[in-house]
């Protein structure tokens, strides 16, 4: 028998001791009906199905799953395709496509401007795809989320990936969860039904139990979706593969054909296995802001002013909000001087949580340098 309370005893809201003799249950009785509504609570557990398991204090392993922030492509837009933060295209190959944030549209389910998506057009087709040429879209879950998965172990925990999506072309679609090395590959099928419409899609994957699985600050799982992938790239899907796949054998190529669009809402990447859509983990703005934070912040502006004696260096230190996942890299734009060189600033001391950078001035008297700064430190 299994007894869980959910609520602290000061709390005020209506709870309930709830006994059931199969599977551990965890949820809340609404008051004065027979529901029983699902408890995701924070430090270490998470519902799965009808079942509580040791799993992240968070459902979704995935970073900036609901695109609200694209610091990254403000003050780097020419870095890839970083239409949102944590989010990035690769490729190889001559074609061209773009990826934006955008709300226009929606499912039925949400109002028009409430989520953002990721929107998806060829704008310079490649119709021969080479063997070794790759398009996708790619998302990096950092290892330390990943730790209660175990994967590589015999305990590996099997996952959902859920998401909203809509292409103006039907067909078979996919892309792939990999380990950090590339080396393992688990590539995933969905159907686009029915043209330029809004559809859901639950894609059950097993837990890895070989391969390498890194369970530290570097990508620990990458999710790729894939815009059109050479044969080298493509392997059958619904197994996994000792290999670097980025789609299914045969699956529609995004790239091949000019003004074909595909969108991207909602992903979710989770721990257990569901039948029917999991519900979309939607977070404080506040928590979504600290959690984007270890890995993506911009400041627009930072201006260092000062009397200078004499021809010599003025050295300033920008002290991060949130400390990153690693030393990240900088990004910063010139955005004006006065008796220092032009340009921007050089990079004196970079880590986690601290960025120090230099200008020399050209002479004696009042002077100041002005410029943003981008510090990236996400995984991909």
């Amino acid at each position: 028998m299994t007894r869980l309370y959910h609520g602290p005893p000061e709390s005020k809201l209506t709870t309930h001791l709830l006994e059931t003799t199969g599977p551990a249950l965890a949820g809340v009785l609404a008051s004065g009906t027979n529901e029983v509504v699902p408890v995701y609570p924070a430090g270490g557990l998470s519902m799965v199905g009808n079942q509580l398991v040791a799993g992240p204090g968070f459902v979704n392993l995935l970073p900036n799953a609901q695109f609200l922030y694209a610091y990254a492509n403000q003050y780097n837009p020419s870095a890839y395709q970083r239409a949102r933060d944590c989010w990035n295209g690769t490729q190889s190959g001559g074609g061209v496509y773009t990826m934006a944030g955008a709300s226009a549209s929606a499912p039925a389910q949400y109002a028009a401007g409430s989520v953002v998506y990721l929107n998806y057009l060829t704008t310079t087709a490649d119709a021969a795809i080479g063997a070794a040429d790759f398009y996708d879209y790619r998302c990096g879950v950092e290892g330390f989320d990943c730790i209660p998965l175990q994967w590589g172990t015999a305990f590996a925990k099997a996952v959902t990936l859920s998401f909203w999506t809509y292409a103006s072309t039907t067909g078979t679609y996919g892309g792939s969860l990999q380990n950090n090395a590339s080396n393992r590959s688990y590539v995933f099928s969905y159907t686009i039904d029915v043209a330029n419409t809004w559809e859901q899609k639950v894609i059950n994957i097993p837990g890895d139990t070989t391969g390498t699985w890194l369970k530290e600050a570097s990508t620990g799982i990458r999710l790729l979706f894939d815009l059109g992938s050479g044969t080298n790239y493509q392997s059958a899907a619904g197994a996994w593969a000792a290999g670097n796949y980025f789609g299914p054998t045969g699956g529609v190529q995004l790239i091949s054909t000019l003004n074909r669009t595909w969108r991207l809402l909602l992903p979710q990447l989770q721990i257990g296995t569901f039948t029917t859509p999991p519900p979309f983990e939607f977070l404080p703005i506040g928590e979504i802001q600290k959690r984007n934070g270890r890995y993506v912040e911009a400041i627009q502006r930072v201006i260092v002013s000062n009397y200078t004696p004499a021809i010599g260096t003025r050295y300033h230190t920008v002290y991060w909000k949130y400390n990153k996942r690693a030393a990240p890299t900088i990004t910063m734009g010139d955005l004006g001087n006065a008796n220092y060189a032009a340009g921007v600033p050089t990079v004196n001391v970079n880590g986690s949580d601290i960025t120090e950078v230099y200008k020399n001035s050209l002479g004696a008297g009042d002077g100041y340098y002005l410029f943003s700064i981008l510090a990236d430190a996400s995984n991909g």
